[in-house]
């Protein structure tokens, strides 16, 4: 069941798009293996099956985005600690520098946007930190945020303590691009071998149709057609499985 914020949060393009894709995945579905609307009608109902999965993987998206998104921030934060700024002020100093890389729209200028506005009702800037921590449920956020409120209370360089925070986040971040790049081939090659079997399906259908009109018009057919698009459901989700393994692997 998708939740209200997460529905919101997503943002009404993305659904849009998630159910255009359906559409289309269910209308070649419907055409190829059994070229019948009726084929169509009934697996309409699994649009919530695939809409599950699409925010699952768009939330991963942005997990990654978001991350990219924080070391930015934080690299602001540095630099303005650095200069000899409090660390309120180089709170309120953030929305404007990440200002050159990103929009009003984007997710970090918006959480520092309200970080500035509680900042504004005399809010204490490691409460706003907090708050944002505990919104965005991102260990490294977490952590960075004890990590200051450590430092304020026994003493400590602020500038020395982010840049440390910044080194530990991008050292990950940049592990796992490179994981990234090394598996974005192997992507690659999938996606054409699970495209390769449909195209093959599609040039028969109008290049011979009356080839395979046999596959369609009587049961022996589309239980064959049925056969092969459960297999090769089982070898796209195989492989899919695969390519995810190898990456946590790494």
């Amino acid at each position: 069941m998708i939740k209200k914020k997460q529905w919101d949060t997503l943002g009404t393009r993305f659904w849009f798009r998630c159910i255009g894709v359906y559409i289309v995945l269910d209308m070649m579905i419907s055409f190829l293996f059994y070229d019948s609307v009726i084929v169509f009608l009934v697996l309409l109902p699994m649009i919530f099956i695939y809409i599950k999965f699409a925010v699952k993987e768009e939330m991963k998206r942005r997990y990654r985005d978001h991350k990219l998104q924080f070391r930015e921030a934080m690299t602001a934060m540095y630099t303005m600690t650095a200069a000899g700024y409090s660390l309120e002020s180089s709170i309120r100093g953030v929305p404007d520098e990440l200002k050159i890389c990103y929009s009003q729209d984007t997710w970090i200028v918006k959480e520092f946007n309200k970080m500035v506005e509680k900042l504004n009702i005399n809010i204490a800037p490691e409460r706003c930190l907090e708050d944002f921590a505990e919104e965005s449920k991102d260990e490294d956020i977490t952590n960075f945020y004890e990590i200051i409120c450590i430092a304020k209370r026994y003493g400590g360089s602020m500038s020395m303590i982010i840049k440390m925070a910044i080194d530990r986040i991008s050292r990950r971040i940049e592990t796992e691009c490179e994981i990234m790049t090394m598996m974005a081939g192997r992507r690659h090659e999938f996606t054409i071998m699970t495209c390769i079997p449909i195209g093959i399906i599609l040039y028969m259908r109008l290049t011979s149709p009356e080839l395979m009109a046999v596959l369609y018009t009587n049961v022996s057919g589309r239980l064959i057609m049925t056969g092969c698009l459960s297999a090769y459901l089982a070898a796209v989700l195989w492989g899919r499985y695969v390519t995810q393994k190898a990456v946590a692997s790494v």
